[in-house]
């Protein structure tokens, strides 16, 4: 009830003070359940308080979308949109999640060309990343052509970005390149592929060369190489498949008046080694099936602070990945993450290290998602954690 009760407080067109009183009585609500429930909401009520400040990234996606619809070219009005976004940003700056990509793309819409430059530009103060931009900045151009396809082709050598905008952007350039019947559609074909071969996550692979198979016309050079490529994943998946697990399991006996928040006990019964052997995340997901609300955060810090002989580093990351998937309704539950997420990477990096994975680079993001982090948050928690390992790298 409190997590619907939140969604409405967020939903409501009321103003700033009227969510703060509502948020005060989810806070004493939620003080009675736990008292983790009630400071969650206390938070909350806080950030209530610079609503005024996140309205410039509301501002900010506002215009971006009213821009979507302009098919003109207006310079004079893209500055000032971005001198706008640059002031907002000042103010800003320590906010997670500042609107860069709207930013950009209602640039785009206002003045093609120009965007083109600010990228650059932006990239120079360090604002942005040009590779994770460069797509958007140069798709209303090429779309109103305003530069050529081969341009447009060669220009993705900057990105670094494999998701939606660059699928739907290839297609697009493959496409005008097929109609204007241009010699090079082979030869930019060949790069597109070898850029997701070479640089696209790996897990995103199949999918992308798919799409692009797909926008080849018959007699393609290029077509052989992509089905040997494809053919190799189709063998790779086959033989990576895991058996189905049995549902005639027994349910696990937990000893009587077990404590969820009892690190020694949960110890003790994980080495117990009496009857049938079962893995410790079948053991730890009995517990969590007892655990109430006040329990929760003690529960998951168990989980985090287990030893490795306890519990398995990749059981560890599957076990915290369900579990807060389950409990996501948790109020308190995101700052619990932020928290974590460095001592989590602690305590599973010398597996990564001692398994020569250091530079598996999805499965360090895989990993980090679990805690809500991205990239560059996973950037800053290796950076400061290197040190100590030194000696291994070496």
């Amino acid at each position: 009830m409190l997590k619907e009760a939140d969604d409405l407080i967020y939903d409501a067109q009321t103003d700033a003070s009227g969510k703060i009183s509502d948020f005060l009585t989810c806070v004493r609500i939620g003080g009675k359940i736990d008292h983790s429930v009630g400071q969650a909401y206390f938070k909350k009520m806080v950030e209530t308080v610079s609503e005024m400040d996140i309205e410039g990234f509301d501002q900010i996606k506002f215009i971006a979308q009213l821009s979507s619809s302009s098919n003109g070219i207006y310079p004079e009005t893209a500055y000032m949109f971005t001198r706008f976004v640059e002031y907002a940003h000042s103010r800003l700056k320590n906010w997670d999640n500042f609107p860069w990509e709207e930013a950009i793309d209602g640039s785009a819409h206002l003045d093609p060309k120009g965007t083109i430059a600010l990228v650059c530009r932006w990239d120079h103060l360090r604002f942005i990343k040009l590779k994770y931009s460069i797509v958007p900045a140069i798709e209303q151009a090429f779309n109103r052509k305003m530069i050529e396809p081969e341009m447009a082709g060669a220009l993705l050598y900057v990105n670094s970005s494999y998701g939606n905008n660059f699928v739907r952007h290839c297609n697009q350039l493959l496409e005008a390149l097929v109609t204007k019947k241009s010699v090079f559609v082979d030869a930019i074909a060949t790069e597109i592929f070898q850029l997701i071969r070479y640089d696209c996550p790996n897990y995103r692979r199949p999918e992308m060369v798919k799409v692009l198979r797909s926008k080849l016309q018959e007699g393609s050079i290029l077509i052989a190489d992509i089905d040997i490529f494809l053919s190799f994943y189709e063998k790779k998946d086959k033989t990576c498949q895991i058996q189905p697990i049995s549902n005639n399991e027994q349910r696990i006996n937990l000893p009587q008046n077990l404590n969820p928040n009892d690190s020694a006990a949960i110890k003790s019964f994980l080495k117990d080694s009496a009857g049938e052997y079962r893995s410790a995340e079948k053991k730890l997901e009995a517990i969590r099936e007892i655990c109430s609300v006040s329990q929760y955060l003690g529960f998951l810090n168990i989980i985090l602070e287990l030893d490795d002989e306890d519990l398995h580093y990749y059981g560890r990351q599957q076990l915290l990945n369900s579990t807060l998937a389950l409990w996501q309704d948790h109020p308190a539950l995101n700052d619990w993450k932020k928290e974590k997420f460095e001592q989590f990477f602690i305590k599973i990096f010398p597996n990564y290290l001692s398994h020569n994975d250091i530079f598996n680079h999805p499965s360090l993001i895989e990993a980090a998602k679990i805690f809500g982090a991205d990239e560059m948050q996973l950037a800053e928690v290796i950076k400061r954690i290197l040190p100590a390992y030194i000696d291994t790298l070496s």
